[in-house]
């Protein structure tokens, strides 16, 4: 027997573990109205009903309807809310927020965590996506292709808040610039440029040095990269050297950081070069 309209929404309500009393609170459906179409004594509910019992399960009307499960495409309501906010966010602030959503799309469908659970990480850290990794000839080479090598030039975009090279501070730049560099063995891979800010690693990268990066989601140990830590009070952004399970500061004044305090670890890239403050 194939499954019906109230079929789906028993299994809706079951699955969320809503009372008939809670759910008519949610709906804002009359607990007696409500229990009739459980029931299936109403067998023709009112659309303005079905429709506030999709909104409450966060499914589409045409998922009651029918079943069909390209309703999953559907907003949910929380997407919904998110949509409104972004549409009113300017230009940087849908840069900003695309950029964290790449970041965190690509944290989830990384390597296996049992890799980091082999290394040491916690099991909320291992699911968080830190991994390491090496840029490819192949990307190096598809770079070249896309670089035009007449005048030696590339254009990339240089975020205006400095990322940490002290204490950390996330990366949510006021504004984007763009800068002209040339291309270089140490810069032809770069995608982003920052500005260092702090003496935590000096001396090989001092206050206001332009560093450049390759976007990427992982470093080898022992490289340099870009970190965004997640934890209870908010997110911070550090350059710091991959040291496995800690971040590594160049200055020997400045303690390492260990990752295990944090409750997600993204990398953002990987430092390929610098340019003098005075570029």
């Amino acid at each position: 027997m194939s499954e019906t309209w109230l079929d789906r929404i028993k299994s809706l309500k079951n699955k969320k573990g809503y009372t008939n009393e809670e759910l008519s609170k949610l709906t804002g459906i009359p607990v007696g109205t409500l229990n009739k179409i459980l029931s299936g004594a109403s067998a023709d509910p009112k659309l303005s009903n079905l429709i506030s019992l999709a909104s409450v399960f966060d499914v589409s009307l045409d998922y009651i309807a029918t079943g069909d499960d390209a309703s999953s495409l559907h907003p949910t309501r929380d997407e919904k809310i998110m949509l409104v906010k972004y549409r009113a966010l300017d230009a940087h602030g849908r840069e900003l927020v695309s950029f964290v959503i790449d970041k965190e799309y690509e944290r989830v469908t990384s390597l296996p965590s049992s890799r980091l659970l082999a290394a040491g990480f916690s099991s909320k850290q291992a699911n968080s996506g830190v991994r390491r990794y090496n840029y490819t000839a192949n990307i190096l080479n598809k770079r070249k292709a896309q670089t035009d090598l007449s005048d030696k030039t590339l254009r990339i975009p240089i975020y205006d808040l400095p990322v940490s090279a002290g204490i950390g501070t996330f990366l949510d730049g006021n504004g984007t610039d763009y800068i002209t560099i040339t291309t270089e063995k140490g810069t032809i891979v770069a995608d982003y440029a920052l500005r260092v800010s702090g003496d935590s690693m000096e001396p090989r990268y001092r206050d206001g040095d332009i560093i450049l990066v390759h976007e990427q989601s992982e470093v080898s140990e022992g490289e340099l990269g870009i970190f965004v830590c997640g934890g209870p009070d908010g997110y911070q952004g550090y350059f710091k050297r991959f040291g496995g399970d800690r971040l590594i500061s160049l200055n020997p004044a400045y303690p390492d950081i260990p990752l295990d305090q944090f409750e997600s670890v993204v990398c953002c890239g990987k430092v390929t070069g610098r340019l003098p403050r005075n570029k």
